[in-house]
């Protein structure tokens, strides 16, 4: 998905979404295609049959530039429900029309440090951290309990693993040291011995714990 600030408003540029040009030119979006970490270019049809091209930079309101024109979005966003019946997601998220940092599904990824999406939650809490303090929990959870595989391992420490060439088990030392530091000892034992406690419930009852 595509989320563009516009002249009269912002949210997910995509399928069937129109805009007008700043010479007033009336397109319906056909589709989007990712170019590159927010580079997206947008392709559509105006009511003539004539097609265009544009970089989603290329339409977005710019605060560093005020000479720049902006497009407008004509008839408004597709609602949370739409966007996730379009894209086949069986979640709807509330947020998908708020900027990326905005959104609680953001912070509850679980994203390697050194990846962008970590970079970029480790740089916003750095240098905004009163306005994304709201966040923080979410964050915190998401890097203390991570999804499993099939056999109940965690599959960020199996990364860590696989990145040091580490065993399993050193890895997941490796992980409880940082995540002691990142929430603080008490809070992350209780999260872990919620886990264990989480994870023998399932074992009593056959299951395989994937958190």
């Amino acid at each position: 998905m595509v989320w563009v600030p516009l002249k009269n408003g912002d949210g997910q540029v995509v399928k069937d979404i129109k805009l007008k040009s700043p010479e007033g030119k009336t397109y319906t979006v056909t589709g989007t295609s990712r170019k590159g970490i927010n580079k997206y270019s947008i392709s559509m049809k105006s009511a003539d049959g004539s097609t265009r091209s544009v970089m989603n930079y290329q339409i977005m309101k710019k605060k560093s530039d005020p000479n720049h024109e902006p497009w407008s979005v004509v008839g408004g966003f597709h609602s949370p429900e739409k966007l996730a019946k379009l894209f086949n997601k069986k979640k709807v998220d509330p947020d998908a029309n708020k900027p990326r940092p905005q959104r609680k599904s953001f912070w509850a990824q679980k994203n390697s440090p050194d990846s962008h999406s970590g970079k970029q939650k480790a740089k916003l809490m750095a240098t905004e951290p009163e306005k994304y303090k709201k966040f923080e929990e979410v964050y915190h959870a998401a890097m203390a309990e991570g999804p499993k595989d099939a056999a109940g391992k965690d599959l960020f420490v199996k990364k860590i693993a696989k990145q040091k060439g580490i065993s399993y088990k050193d890895a997941s030392a490796v992980a409880a040291v940082a995540g002691r530091k990142r929430m603080g000892a008490a809070k992350f034992n209780a999260k872990a011995a919620a886990g264990r406690k989480a994870a023998a419930r399932a074992k009593a009852a056959g299951k395989i714990y994937k958190g």
